[in-house]
């Protein structure tokens, strides 16, 4: 999907964030500062109490290297017997 803007920005993924109802985590690619880069964004999908619907303020800009650095190091923590910062038994909804 192509927003049709000046940065020929696309959406590659979306994913529910359960933590947060209402808002949803998109991986964007788009072209600027001279190479497709990737846009982390948070966007909201349920109206904030001024009625806001769309593409937050919260988000961050990585180059081809820093996302590898990134699903790196997601990679390792996952993969971590040892990680489990909370059993999903205790979340109460």
């Amino acid at each position: 999907m192509s927003d049709g803007g000046r940065f020929n920005q696309r959406v590659e993924c979306r994913i529910d964030a359960s933590f947060t109802p209402g808002e949803e985590v998109h991986l964007l690619t788009q072209d600027a500062h001279g190479s497709r880069i990737l846009n982390v964004r948070v966007y909201r999908v349920a109206p904030s109490a001024q009625g806001h619907v769309g593409y937050t303020r919260k988000g961050f800009y990585l180059t081809k290297d820093e996302a590898i650095a990134l699903r790196d190091a997601l990679n390792d923590l996952i993969a971590d017997e040892a990680f489990e910062p909370f059993s999903m038994n205790e979340v109460k909804e």
